[in-house]
This record gives structure tokens, C-alpha cells and sequence, in this order.
């Protein structure tokens, strides 16, 4: 190819690609700015406003009494001074942030817009970097953008976003780096792992690709060195967070312990069968909500196309020549295991953890069914067009409503 031509395609899909990220933006802000509070950002942007007026870093918003604090039927102790129901970094990110810009709720949601951003971004770096292709890379990158379940963790209060942002850069920055600085590479992913982990642990589902490139690519070139490397950062983070422990370790017990066994969080390891079903019901909720009726029950088709391209990258022979291909397949077939067996709550914030990987399939299985033309350029146009318009006009509802205003407020 003419090095002229080259440059200006890599222009345009860099265009392209900035374009995408204003319309993520864009979405995500309006998200931000229109949508009701809920409890759960309670739990994370009022430890990190006492944390800034009070000094302490408790939730004086809420009773400790089993009648009115967050486990109903259970007291906790020391939550007006200590809160250790959830993990720390993102308050401590948080109270920075509010001593910045001000308490207020669009500066509790707008850090998670940015990591929102860094999500995508990391997820479309990876789909260049493993398959080569720019034009994968930026349906991904768009189908992310537009995802109803990333646009709704990053315009919220809650740790997740951060917690996927963190560990995905941590991908990126090892595959960046690892040919050259080996050991910096992995100490400076293992630094990002450990900060998604203390956002929130269920982030480092991620830590599933990292010990696959490590085991396929460096495993030769790894020594004890690297070992300590890769376990400083969390000696030191759960040291950090032992010493926290420390002030209070009666509340710690009451706290903690309660929030991470809730909802039968780990039911899922006796009974796997039951969690598959489960799983696949956390999905049907999540796509047609209680109170869908109508139209709005045509949402199902969501799932099931994210659902196809994970199969087809595992399955057609086809497009697993493609580089890459099997590895987000696979990708995605672990990922739906180990939240159908290790996730048994069925909360539906923990759709956002495996939506991005399936935009990614989907980006790159379009990608292959364009470049084979015929009826499968047609079947990838609608593919792409089905998931973007019916996303689109979702999160555009939702806008329109704006629930903060017009029932929230009131």
C-alpha cells in the first residue's frame, strides 16, 4: 500500500474513532445529568463527602439500626465513622474530586464518565492490537460507545466503570510494553489491577486474559523477580487497607462481611446448573425490564446478538483464522461461566462487566462478514444497525424522560 494512502486511512479511522468517543461523551453526560440517584451511590459519594467536611470516612446518612440501614434486619456497628461495606479506592478518588469541583450530582457521576471513556478506548486498543485491524477495532469501539450497560456505568455513582477501566488498562499497558520492560510492564499492570480490585473486586475478572498472555507470550522469559513484581502492589494496597482495618476491626466485621455474602453471592458454586439459568435470566431482565411492555419487549433481540458473535468466534472456522478472534471468543465464554457460577446475587449493575467484551466479538465478527460480501456485507449492516439504533433510541428515551427532574426532584 502507498505510505500516503496508509496515513490517511489511519487519519480517518482516527476521526472516526474521535467521533465516537464525542458521541460516548455526549450520551454519558446527558445520562449523568438526567438520571435519578440511587442508593448504591449513596454508599460511595456520602463516606467520601465526610471523608472532606468531617475527616472520617463514615456514612452518617444512614442509621445503623436493622430497620433503616443498608442489610435490612441486620445492625452494623461504627458506619457513622468507618465505612467498610465496600471497598475504598473509589471513595478516596471521590473525596478528591469533591474537593475539587464541589459536592454535587453530576461531580459524583462525572469521574466515571472519564473512566467510562478509558474503558472503550482500552477495549478498542486491544481489538487493533490482537487482530490488526483498524476497522474491527472501531466497530467495537462504536458498538461500545452506544452500549445501553456501559452508558449506564459510567454515568453513575457506583465504583464499576473504574473498577473495568483500571483493569482493562492493565491489559493494555503489559501487551504495550512487555517486549521491552518485562518487569515494569507487569508491576505497572498488577499497580492498575490492584486499584480496580479496590474499587471494586469484580473488576478483575480481567486478571483472566492477563495470566493468558502472560502463560502464551512471556511464561518463558518469567522469572522470581517478576513474581514479587507482580504481588507488590497488592502487599502494599492490602497492607494500605489492613491498617484501615485496623481502627475499627468489630465495624469491619459488621459491615463487610454482610455486604459480601449478600444475595447468596456465592450459591453459585453449589448449585452451577441453577447459576447458568440464573445467569441467563440476569440478562432477560436486564434487557426487558418488569415494567416493559409493547415495543419496548423487542429489546430482547440484544442479547441474543451479542450472544451469536461470542458463539461464532468459537464456533465457524472461518473467522477463527482471524488473529485474535478465538481469544475474545473464549474470552467471552469464560466470562459468562464464571459470573453464572462465582456471581450469585444477579444483580444487574454486573451486566456492564461482560457487555464490552461482547461489543467487541460483535465488532470483530462484522468486520469478517463484510469482508466476505454478498448476503453476509447485508447481514453485518443489519447486525450493527439493529444494535446501535435500538441502543440509541433507548438511551435517548431515557434522556427525554429525564427522571431527575420530573420525578426525582419533585
Amino acid at each position: 500500500m502507498d505510505p500516503r494512502m496508509e496515513f490517511l486511512s489511519r487519519n480517518r479511522l482516527a476521526l472516526w474513532g474521535v467521533g465516537i468517543c464525542c458521541v460516548f461523551l455526549c450520551l454519558a453526560a446527558a445520562l449523568a445529568w438526567n438520571k435519578r440517584p440511587w442508593c448504591d451511590e449513596a454508599c460511595f459519594a456520602n463516606p467520601a463527602v465526610d471523608l472532606i467536611t468531617r475527616g472520617t470516612m463514615g456514612m452518617p446518612s444512614v442509621s445503623p439500626q436493622p430497620e433503616t440501614n443498608m442489610f435490612s434486619g441486620q445492625v452494623t456497628i461504627g458506619q457513622n465513622r468507618h465505612m467498610y461495606a465496600v471497598m475504598p479506592l473509589d471513595i478516596l478518588l471521590h473525596a478528591a474530586w469533591f474537593k475539587l469541583a464541589g459536592v454535587g450530582r453530576f461531580t459524583m457521576r462525572s469521574p466515571h464518565i472519564l473512566m467510562g471513556l478509558i474503558l472503550i478506548l482500552s477495549w478498542g486498543w486491544l481489538v487493533r492490537r490482537l487482530t490488526g485491524s483498524g476497522a474491527a477495532a472501531l466497530l467495537a469501539l462504536a458498538l461500545l460507545a452506544v452500549d445501553r450497560f456501559v452508558l449506564l456505568a459510567s454515568s453513575d455513582g457506583r465504583p464499576d466503570v473504574a473498577s473495568m477501566a483500571f483493569a482493562t488498562a492493565a491489559l493494555v499497558v503489559y501487551l504495550r510494553y512487555r517486549e521491552r520492560h518485562l518487569g515494569p510492564a507487569i508491576f505497572a499492570a498488577n499497580l492498575l489491577f490492584a486499584a480496580g480490585f479496590f474499587c471494586h473486586p469484580v473488576g478483575c475478572c480481567a486478571y483472566l486474559p492477563f495470566l493468558y498472555f502472560v502463560w502464551t507470550l512471556d511464561r518463558a522469559r518469567i522469572a522470581w523477580k517478576h513474581l514479587f513484581l507482580a504481588a507488590a502492589p497488592f502487599v502494599l494496597s492490602f497492607g494500605l487497607w489492613g491498617w484501615y482495618i485496623s481502627l475499627d476491626p468489630v465495624a469491619f466485621r459488621s459491615q463487610f462481611l454482610p455486604n459480601a455474602g449478600s444475595g447468596s453471592r456465592f450459591r453459585g458454586w453449589a448449585h452451577p446448573w441453577v447459576g447458568f439459568f440464573a445467569e441467563i435470566n440476569r440478562y432477560l431482565r436486564a434487557y426487558i425490564p418488569g415494567y416493559a411492555a409493547g415495543l419496548r419487549r423487542v429489546m430482547v433481540v440484544i442479547p441474543i446478538l451479542y450472544a451469536w458473535p461470542i458463539l461464532m468466534l468459537c464456533l465457524d472456522r472461518g473467522v477463527r483464522k482471524v488473529p485474535g478472534a478465538l481469544f475474545f471468543g473464549g474470552l467471552g465464554v469464560a466470562y459468562f461461566v464464571v459470573f453464572a457460577v462465582g456471581e450469585g446475587s444477579k444483580q444487574l449493575v454486573y451486566v456492564a462487566y461482560l457487555t464490552p467484551l461482547a461489543c467487541c466479538c460483535a465488532g470483530i465478527w462484522v468486520w469478517w462478514l463484510w469482508q466476505r460480501g454478498g448476503w453476509r456485507r447485508t447481514a453485518a449492516g443489519a447486525l450493527v444497525g439493529i444494535l446501535v439504533v435500538f441502543q440509541l433510541a433507548w438511551t435517548a428515551d431515557t434522556i427525554r424522560s429525564n427522571p431527575y427532574a420530573r420525578s426525582y426532584a419533585p
